[in-house]
């Protein structure tokens, strides 16, 4: 299996895994048809494995993302273009087909004709129709309810082409990449809801990726395709983590991270639960390369689609976020250790729980250092029900006091002689570090690249520096 089917195959596992838990939600009448859904999905899934790992062709591959589009949005027909370099969307999948024109079409056709007529191109100019609207515009389109009468307002009783439609933008770093499209529900008794609007939205980013490497396949050589995946995946795995820190009066925020490769699969978070929590997160998963920097794709989509669930309840949290990675990831071994801090605005108090990770570091005003190391295994590696728990700890958070979270490549770092950074050298430059996040960060790295000399880096260095 290549790189590219690997890497394809994971982002749209964490696109639909959202999916999955958006129809987990619905209510208890609708609870069996939810559980009915998602059988359909994860068999057509299983069969989606089976034809990826035995195609090599790239188009074929986009094929088989339309149709599993189709099914998660319960699409008759989805048409997926890519935007090429003249600014024109090309057509490149479609699964199911457009309805059929109406044989005679007055000039004051209706709304439905006139929208099958925009999208029933294989190719399509920036900025026209429905199509090109949203490739310009970068916005959401959803129309449903399309009546059969034409402006006149006449009714010849011939069927509407179209009951219902949608149409998003796909981009990676805000640069457009395409345009998806959905036509019709299956049931053309029902039409298209801003809850399947929101998860073909999701969807798009992760195609998107799919479209980019159909491209890169198409324009370039063996050699060149693989560095370019590489490059678009750092891309990617950088577009994963938060721009800028959160801004606080009462406290300030510094994370920096420096990958050994192309891809790093070291993972840092902020996520705004509510106006009073914040949730600060850092993570370090097994291996390297593209498969490292999807599975902390699929984490940092668990942890941002649920925090708001289990703001109160880290345990269970972690707990849930395990028994999905392990069901995700189990036939590859993967895992991934991460470390969490919630922080309450309100009174001050920091909840600790980390999954395998390395501890929290607390430099108190006295610039004494204490480690916080609540119980809790690796993410991934065992399920639920082998008795896999997490501990918590909670503390008040005083003026004078920093945080460093950080993943091991900070202290294992190697020199020529084969000595490790180690955790001792670790506190005693934490220990003396500026009060000021950024250059306390940027000092200890610079500890770690004295201490590492000419030796060359070999694994992710990440940390995370809160001070109050």
């Amino acid at each position: 299996m290549t790189i590219f089917i690997l890497y394809g195959l994971v982002a749209l596992l964490a696109a639909l895994q959202l999916w999955l838990w958006l129809v987990s939600r619905q209510t208890l009448r609708e609870g069996e048809r939810a559980v009915a859904d998602r059988e359909e999905v994860v068999e057509f899934l299983m069969r989606f494995v089976n034809s990826i790992g035995a195609n090599s062709d790239p188009r074929a591959w986009m094929r088989e993302i339309a149709g599993s589009v189709a099914s998660a949005v319960n699409a008759a027909s989805v048409r997926i273009y890519l935007l090429d370099s003249d600014s024109v969307l090309r057509l490149a999948a479609q699964s199911g087909s457009l309805p059929m024109l109406p044989d005679h079409v007055d000039l004051k056709i209706s709304k439905s004709t006139r929208l099958l007529q925009q999208i029933d191109h294989d190719r399509v100019d920036l900025g026209d129709g429905v199509v090109g609207e949203v490739a310009l515009t970068g916005e959401n389109y959803l129309a449903g309810g399309i009546d059969m009468r034409s402006h006149s307002g006449s009714n010849d009783g011939r069927a509407t082409p179209i009951e219902s439609v949608m149409a998003v933008p796909m981009s990676i770093n805000e640069q457009r990449i395409g345009v998806i499209c959905a036509v019709n529900k299956r049931d053309r008794n029902a039409s298209f809801t801003t809850e399947n609007l929101f998860l073909l939205s999701t969807l798009s980013s992760h195609v998107a990726i799919g479209g980019v490497l159909v491209q890169v396949y198409e324009e370039m050589g063996e050699q060149q395709r693989i560095l370019q995946e590489l490059l678009l995946a750092r891309e990617i795995q950088k577009s994963l983590l938060p721009a800028t820190a959160p801004a606080s009066d009462n406290f300030a925020i510094y994370a920096l991270n420096n990958a050994a490769q192309e891809v790093s699969g070291d993972y840092y978070d902020f996520i705004e639960v509510d106006d009073d929590h914040l949730l600060v997160v850092i993570a370090d998963a097994s291996g390297k390369g593209i498969p490292t920097c999807m599975i902390t794709a699929m984490c940092r989509s668990f942890l941002r689609s649920n925090v708001a669930r289990y703001k109160d309840d880290l345990e269970s949290f972690l707990r849930d976020l395990n028994q999905t990675l392990f069901d995700d990831t189990a036939d590859d071994g993967k895992f991934i250790t991460l470390a969490m801090c919630l922080i309450d605005k309100r009174d001050d108090t920091v909840e600790y729980a980390r999954a395998g990770h390395t501890g929290l570091l607390i430099r108190r005003s006295e610039r004494d250092i204490l480690v916080i190391s609540p119980d809790g295994p690796a993410l991934g590696l065992l399920p639920n029900e082998f008795g896999v728990e997490f501990d918590t700890f909670v503390f008040s958070w005083l003026p004078g006091t920093s945080l460093l979270m950080y993943t091991d490549g900070i202290s294992e770092t190697l020199n020529e002689a084969g000595e490790e950074f180690g955790f001792d050298r670790l506190c005693a430059s934490w220990k003396s570090a500026s009060d000021d996040p950024e250059t306390a960060a940027r000092q200890l790295l610079e500890a770690v690249a004295e201490h590492a000399d000419s030796y060359p880096q070999t694994d992710d260095r990440t940390l995370v520096i809160m001070s109050k």
